[in-house]
């Protein structure tokens, strides 16, 4: 009979194998894209152990809280959140928006910045009307808006690029050309925000770590939030009511 211990070591091992293997395979399909599904596909599967009954955001957004150990989880991307209120009339945002323009001003072009020149929450001037939308900002839910657009999409969000040799998340500057009589016409200058590979594989390499330390120490079979029988649906799925 398996021991615990044993079913936790081989239920761990077993994706950190499938970590080391996706980081070795070179994909002739855009391999960043690729790399990024596989090494989310982690995440979403192994955070069933702690939060199988919770929906995939949740589940997603809640692991990198408790098991992923990124210092920079909480921090607001104040250029994305610059994106979303340049354009926005509404009133309640005007101190939001006053403060995140004179900040997103100070970002020298053409240097890579990080995640040390964003900021929390709590140091963003804000209505309390408008702090769950400013969350959405957050560094984990726009991991999750990265994870739905590499696994529905096939692609990563923005024109972001990953350089390759960076292990934290990052923005660069990205001039937009646009073809003018013969000749390539600069039509704007963006800040794209980027999850690189190596980026994810730490945190993926460091969220196994963390739950398996956490089962071991509160006796969990990470097993027993997995099946595998014959038929595919369930009773339940069957009976359900479908959403149209």
């Amino acid at each position: 009979m398996t021991s615990l211990a044993e079913n936790i070591d081989r239920f761990f091992t077993h994706f950190q194998n499938r970590h080391d293997g996706i980081l070795t395979t070179q994909f002739k399909l855009d391999d960043v894209v690729c790399k990024s599904i596989l090494l989310c596909s982690i995440i979403d599967t192994i955070s069933k152990c702690v939060y199988d009954t919770l929906s995939n955001r949740e589940k997603f957004t809640f692991f990198l809280d408790d098991f992923s150990g990124w210092p920079h989880r909480d921090r607001i991307s104040l250029v994305q959140l610059h994106y979303f209120l340049e354009k926005e009339t509404d009133i309640k945002y005007e101190q939001t928006k006053s403060y995140v323009e004179s900040r997103f001003k100070s970002f020298a072009p053409g240097l890579v910045h990080h995640p040390n020149n964003d900021e929390h929450l709590s140091q963003i001037p804000h209505l309390k009307s408008i702090e769950s939308q400013i969350r959405k900002f957050s560094y984990a839910r726009l991991l999750y808006k990265f994870r739905n657009s590499v696994v529905h999409d096939f692609k990563t969000p923005g024109s972001g690029m990953d350089f390759g040799d960076i292990e934290d998340v990052y923005y660069h500057s990205m001039g937009h050309y646009e073809l003018q009589n013969d000749k390539y016409v600069l039509i704007r200058s963006t800040w794209e925000l980027v999850f690189p590979i190596k980026f994810l594989s730490k945190l993926v390499l460091q969220s196994i770590a963390n739950l398996k330390s956490y089962c071991t120490t509160h006796s969990i079979n990470p097993y027993n939030f997995y099946y595998f029988p014959t038929s595919w649906l369930s009773k339940k799925e069957v009976k359900e009511r479908e959403q149209y």
